[in-house]
């Protein structure tokens, strides 16, 4: 597989992640350690992922 790197300024700016796996939740602790607002849209996540929803740190839309 072949990256393409990006570098954003994601400081305070909405980032959607569909999925709720343990990939998922890398990408979720990356973003929110770059400061965005993290919406997650899955109709599973993992435990840390609903117990980060539960403290208001993320968003999630649970559906398909």
């Amino acid at each position: 597989m072949t990256f393409y790197p990006v570098f954003l300024n994601l400081q305070g700016r909405r980032a959607v992640v569909i999925g709720g796996g343990a990939v998922a939740e890398q990408k979720v602790v990356d973003l929110l350690a770059a400061g965005a607002h993290v919406t997650v849209v899955s109709p599973e996540t993992t435990l840390r992922l609903r117990d980060l929803a539960d403290a208001g740190g993320i968003d999630l839309r649970r559906r398909p």
